[in-house]
């Protein structure tokens, strides 16, 4: 009878790096998922595979193995990889002694360098004999040089002896890659001898950065342009880099814009509650009133005030502080509640041109064909922190697309007479632009970088593209002229006109050029500021009131500007916010005005009148009654359309919402900036070929006070 002796179970080691092949890696924005197959033979029964090189920043729960073959898996554990116990040898020891003498040679002569100095410097001229000074001279300088020649050998001969030992040491098997530093045993039992395959798909965590982000190239060509339409080129990148200390040579290169997240869930909104908070106030306004003529009341306040706010309470101290500098008994707001913030991950759709998994929130896609992208350790990474820390960045072309976009200029001549043009780019892809830098090409040239934000498609955003030379901007002097009305209460009324010359010296009509300016806001009651020219008045109160209402009824309100019935938009308004137009010089003709005045040709202010041949009419379209809201004053000779507007006007008509469209409303015209928009500016070919905008205002101030205006001709 025979007994069945058990074999020990075979053991084999592997380095992940030799080993393996890496069959993809899958990049999220802050993980990595990378996925490594090893093949090796095995004896039937139990068989230990150690795996070890595997990256210190792999996730170790989300270790994943599979096999392939006659084979089952029992056992699997992650583990750090043991330190070598640190071996010697008589090479070591003798370099390690080496240079142990040979710094103390270099400290010696370090210190008699030191010893020469201070004895040449103590010493005295006055017991000098002079016959032996050329002596003592030479001395010094042939024993400072013998000691100089003799640290820098000693300096060399220490980096030597440096580079040595660490030869000896790698020799040795003494340096720890602490990149890779984790082993990973997986025991295997087969019920034959055969080939095994091993899986091991495992996350890596990035401490310091993106793995990959989005990046893109914004190319313009100028000349492609049609009636203010314009095709951009958007070249759609990935950057990508790593840091886990494998290099990933000749890999499938998968992106996703799914962020993984661990135990998400909604939160939960605690109780808010209002209570009734006592506050003692000690003011200097309430002493003062305590202490007064026939004031005999206790200047320890005691003030109530209900919290409608979860705002942390303001410290004693501070609030006394802050009340004896206004004089003045203000409320504190307080709660015994906290605001849970609502903190959620947005993951971001990013389809592409090879989506391989598309989903209706994230989408997965592949780079085309295989990538390396070498690791980026913590050292090379310090040496490279000089150059910007970039040179470890990969960048991979996804897809190119041609997208629309209307080119627009604009100037604030005041500041710069510079004019700056821009794109607004509308995504007519389905692709989701992530944000991300993207470079700015204008007919081939650089021009900057800027941040392109998460634009779903069909949304848009601005693209800058620097400086157009071709247009020149003439800011002119301002001009002043000053008269004196009324008799007991004199009032000097100041007439202020600024021009504005601009010249396209384009071969092409300019689509629509924006030109901004200001005019002075009062901040004293007894300053009236006019605007003249154009003729702009601020919003109607009874026309916010309205949009207002039909925000909460659900209905929209038109006629933004003009009252019920087609009444002046600036009826009901006070004084000092009337904005008038004159014609003809009549005062008595003014007309009234809303936020834009739609102008043909240029503005004329001459106190003759508008000129021969101009003409006013109203906007109203055919088969309604005329508004004198909104006046057009057209000037032969010219087809350009000016439109006057209060700045903000653009941005207010793109605005939905009716509560908080009144509210932008309401906000147009307070700073006193407006802005002519100048659709399809003609080429011009002479000097005197310009087209003029004219700012016209009036100041009126008390004879008495006196005003200095600062930046006008004559002041």
């Amino acid at each position: 009878m025979t007994t069945d002796t058990p074999t020990e179970p075979q053991i084999i080691q592997l380095n992940s790096l030799s080993a393996s092949t890496i069959r993809n890696v899958t990049l999220y924005p802050a993980r990595a998922e990378v996925t490594r197959v090893f093949k090796f033979a095995v004896n039937a029964g139990q068989t230990k595979v150690q795996i070890d090189g595997l990256p210190t920043v792999m996730d170790r729960e989300s270790l994943r193995v599979d096999g392939v073959g006659d084979a089952t898996i029992h056992d699997v554990t992650i583990s750090n990889i043991p330190t070598p116990p640190t071996t010697t040898n008589s090479t070591l020891d003798s370099l390690r002694l080496e240079k142990e003498r040979t710094q103390y040679a270099l400290d010696r002569c370090k210190r008699s360098l030191s010893s020469l100095e201070t004895l040449f410097g103590t010493m005295n001229i006055q017991h000098v004999d002079v016959s032996n000074l050329s002596t003592i001279m030479k001395s010094y300088d042939s024993t400072g040089e013998e000691l100089d020649e003799k640290v820098i050998e000693l300096v060399g001969k220490m980096k030597e002896i440096e580079e040595k030992i660490k030869s000896e040491t790698e020799a040795q098997g003494q340096k720890t890659k602490t990149e890779l530093n984790i082993r990973v045993s997986v025991v295997v039992v087969a019920g034959a001898a055969g080939d095994v395959e091993l899986v091991l798909t495992y996350a890596c965590k990035n401490v310091s950065k993106r793995y990959w982000r989005a990046g893109y190239d914004i190319r313009v060509d100028m000349s492609s342009a049609t009636d203010g339409k314009q095709t951009v080129t958007l070249v759609y990148k990935a950057v990508v880099t790593q840091s886990t200390g494998e290099p990933w040579e000749n890999v499938p290169l998968t992106l996703d814009t799914t962020t993984p997240t661990y135990g998400a869930k909604l939160p939960v909104l605690d109780p808010w509650y209002l209570e009734e908070q006592v506050q003692y106030v000690y003011s200097s306004l309430a002493k003062r009133k305590s202490a007064g003529f026939g004031g005999g009341g206790n200047s320890n306040k005691e003030s109530r005030s209900v919290s409608f706010d979860a705002r942390p309470h303001i410290a004693q101290d501070e609030t006394i502080h802050e009340e004896e500098k206004s004089d003045r008994v203000d409320f504190k707001y307080g709660s015994r509640s906290m605001l849970m913030p609502f903190a959620s991950a947005l993951a971001l759709k990013k389809p592409t041109s090879q989506v391989t998994s598309k989903g209706s929130v994230n989408a997965t896609f592949r780079v085309p064909g295989f990538v390396t992208i070498p690791s980026a350790s913590s050292r090379e990474e310090a040496k490279d922190s000089d150059s910007g820390g970039v040179d470890h960045e990969h960048t991979f072309s996804i897809t190119e697309l041609e997208l629309d976009a209307v080119v627009t200029w604009a100037v604030v001549p005041k500041k710069e007479a510079r004019v700056m043009f821009k794109a607004k780019i509308v995504n007519s892809s389905e692709y989701t632009l992530l944000n991300g830098k993207a470079s700015v090409y204008v007919d081939g040239s650089f021009i900057s970088q800027i941040d392109v934000p998460l634009i779903s498609p069909l949304e848009s955003f601005d693209c800058p593209l620097g400086y157009d030379p071709t247009i020149r901007v003439t800011y002119h002097p301002l001009r002043k002229k000053v008269t004196t009305t009324g008799f007991y209460s004199k009032t000097k009324e100041h007439l202020f006109t600024q021009t504005i010359s601009i010249q396209n010296t384009k071969t092409i009509s300019i689509p629509a050029l924006k030109v901004i300016d200001q005019i002075p806001v009062s901040a004293v009651g007894a300053i009236k500021v006019n605007l003249i020219n154009p003729g702009l008045t601020l919003p109607d109160p009874a026309v916010l009131s309205s949009i207002a209402n039909a925000a909460v009824a659900g209905t929209s309100a038109s006629g933004v500007g003009v009252g019920a019935n087609g009444a002046d938009a600036d009826e009901g308004l006070g004084d000092d916010q009337v904005s008038e137009v004159h014609v003809n010089h009549a005062r008595s003709q003014s007309l009234k005005s809303t936020n834009r005045l739609s102008i043909a040709g240029s503005y004329f202010t001459s106190k003759a009148g508008t000129g021969a041949g101009s003409t006013i009419t109203s906007a109203a379209p055919n088969g309604t009654p005329a508004s004198p809201a909104a006046p057009k004053v057209k000037l032969p000779g010219y087809n350009t359309n000016v439109i006057a507007q209060w700045e903000g006007t653009d941005e207010l008509e793109t605005q939905t919402g009716g509560e908080s469209k009144s509210e932008a409303l309401e906000r147009l015209g307070k700073d006193g900036k407006l802005e002519w928009v100048c659709q399809n500016v003609p080429p011009m070919g002479g000097e005197t070929a310009l087209l003029d905008l004219v700012l016209q205002y009036e100041i009126k101030v008390p004879a008495k006070m006196n005003v200095k205006f600062f930046g006008v001709r004559g002041e």
